[in-house]
């Protein structure tokens, strides 16, 4: 997109799972949905690390910033 770019990760296991997103999403903007949000609004996660930990079922939305 012109703000930048979006990277979507899925678990569709029933398992936690660790995400590796590209080293350019450190400090990026994540918003993920899993059965502890329910129908409420996505949780807000800011990178820190290179690691995403994906509950069972989650699926987040990274937004990376333009270059």
């Amino acid at each position: 997109t012109r703000s930048g770019r979006k990277l979507i990760l899925v678990n569709k296991q029933n398992a936690t799972v660790v995400a590796v997103p590209p080293p350019e999403s450190a400090g990026a903007q994540a918003d993920v949905v899993d059965a502890k949000t329910g129908e409420n609004r996505p949780e807000p996660i800011t990178l820190s690390a290179s690691r995403l930990t994906l509950a069972p079922f989650a699926v987040a939305v990274v937004s990376m910033p333009a270059r």
